[in-house]
């Protein structure tokens, strides 16, 4: 049997806010993206290193980070995350053995292209 690993509250020291894309008019009727708070959670965000970095299946020129805080259903790759002025676009969503306690969120510095 498998368990996941125990996520300590304390580090969770950091807050973060996670970000939908979405779509208004502007005053001239024309489309443009918007993007929508889904929810400011407390997190532990830690950079990866390049051994890290290179197992995730990244560039090596890209900065990427772990994000990993307590569950919460609908947090998706459509998404990103917010942290200290940065924006982080989220390349991977992992629940541990399904059990939704906590998710890590693997992602890129920087807006997706495309």
């Amino acid at each position: 049997m498998t368990y996941a690993t125990p996520l300590q509250a304390g580090t969770l020291n950091r807050l973060v806010t996670v970000q939908a894309r979405g779509s208004a008019k502007d005053t001239f009727g024309q489309q443009s993206e918007t993007w929508t708070t889904v929810c400011t959670p407390r997190a532990s965000v830690e950079p990866l290193s390049g051994a890290q970095v290179v197992a995730a299946g990244a560039q090596l020129g890209e900065t990427m980070h772990q994000v990993t805080m307590r569950y919460r259903p609908g947090i998706t790759t459509a998404m990103r995350v917010l942290y200290e002025g940065r924006v982080l676009s989220i390349v991977s969503v992992i629940d541990e053995y399904m059990k939704h306690r906590k998710l890590t969120l693997l992602c890129q510095e920087g807006l997706k292209r495309g």
